[in-house]
């Protein structure tokens, strides 16, 4: 947890405040240090970027953070005040989280972890915000402990937006590989164009399964990034922890989902979530359904055909008993002409269905080699961006850790 801030330390001018020595964060191109407002005495973390170490790149990520920031209120989400620049920094100053971050925090806990409860608690919070930017059409893309802020009370404070990114609701798909390889949705790992909303579900998925377990879902315990963690990573099959409930294993099912268009969404896990709280229950999803209702297992529709078949067990008189042959002779003929067209469309469709599953085994045969020689590239090639570089560093400093 982070100390109570010295404002004796506050010595730099910077347009209306006094900003500190002492760094809260640092970020690929920016520091974030403690400045006071002059006039209102008010504390803010202020993010300082100095302009000649910046890239084109890097005002294009300014640029978006400050107006997705701008649009989004929400309690769980770190807000912005003030913008400002000078000849030499551009200066965004951001509501102060004085609970440090939730890296921190798990690292200052019995064996780096929480209690289920506890876990719960701030994922529901996470979600929320997370949940509140999709709908104004923003996603994240770097979600990770590091940038889980916290208040005096221990409540969500999502920040660092500097990889957000507004996108269309109607389906259209992000190409920009970015954010922190631990936390990353394996459809990012391997380069293909992804639909944010759901990159964003994976990596809250993991934040949750490192607060409850103490290490990331798909590695054991300072194992680091290996071929065999990165095997688990692009299959979604995470460890059983002994630690994780019933529950917890069937909420990690709907997440971990490696179909983007498959994994479930925020109001989904909300919904779920609520249910469980209030019932103690949970029932396995419909293939349509995102909210954790139950499916119909087709038993009651045997019961009522067999309950069909005993109902006129009365005696018939002769007369309907020849109606009966007749019409039973008719049936059994017109049964045979449409077995022998089943027959023949039968003989036709597994004709081709042998032929499309052979195309499906080489098709999936080839894009084997290619995730598996794309993933390897991303996830070890030295020409990647810092950042992700950045994420294999806190994957392994946090496994270690806890």
């Amino acid at each position: 947890m982070s100390t109570k801030p010295d404002l004796c330390q506050l010595v730099h001018k910077l347009g209306n405040y006094m900003v500190s020595e002492t760094t809260l964060g640092q970020g690929t191109y920016a520091k974030v240090r403690l400045a006071c407002h002059i006039a209102s005495k008010e504390l803010y973390a202020m993010k300082i970027i100095k302009k000649p170490e910046m890239e084109a790149k890097h005002y294009t990520r300014i640029k978006r953070e400050v107006e997705n920031l701008k649009g989004l209120k929400h309690p769980h989400i770190v807000q912005l005040h003030d913008v400002f620049q000078t000849k030499r920094f551009i200066c965004i100053v951001m509501e102060y989280a004085t609970g440090g971050d939730l890296f921190e925090f798990l690292r200052s806990r019995p064996d780096s972890r929480l209690s289920e409860g506890e876990a719960l608690r701030i994922f529901k919070q996470m979600l929320e915000a997370v949940d509140h930017c999709h709908k104004k059409h923003v996603v994240h893309r770097d979600l990770k402990p590091e940038n889980i802020l916290l208040d005096d009370k221990l409540n969500v404070k999502i920040a660092d937006f500097g990889f957000s990114r507004t996108f269309d609701p109607d389906g259209s798909l992000l190409s920009t590989c970015c954010g922190s390889v631990g936390y990353a949705a394996p459809e990012l790992l391997i380069g293909e164009k992804y639909i944010g909303p759901a990159a964003d579900v994976w990596s809250l998925g993991v934040i949750l399964y490192t607060s409850i377990c103490g290490t990331g879902p798909f590695q054991r315990e300072d194992e680091g990034i290996s071929k065999k963690v990165e095997e688990r990573m692009l299959s979604g099959n995470y460890i059983r922890s002994p630690l994780l409930s019933e529950f917890m294993v069937h909420l990690f099912n709907r997440i971990f989902e490696v179909d983007p268009a498959a994994r479930i969404t925020t109001q989904g896990l909300m919904l779920i979530i609520n249910k469980y709280e209030l019932t103690k229950t949970f029932a396995n999803p419909s293939p349509d359904d995102g909210d954790g209702t139950s499916v119909d297992s087709g038993e009651s529709d045997q019961v009522e055909d067999s309950s069909q078949s005993n109902v006129n067990t009365t005696p018939r008189s002769k007369e309907e008993k020849k109606k009966s042959r007749s019409s039973k002779k008719k049936r059994s003929g017109s049964s045979r002409k449409s077995r022998r067209k089943d027959k023949e469309k039968d003989g036709s469709s597994s004709k081709e269905k042998k032929s499309s599953k052979s195309r499906k085994r080489s098709f999936s045969n080839k894009a084997d080699q290619e995730v598996c020689s794309n993933s390897s590239a991303v996830i070890n090639s030295p020409s990647t961006p810092p950042v992700e570089e950045d994420g294999v560093l806190s994957a392994r400093t946090l496994s270690k850790s806890m």
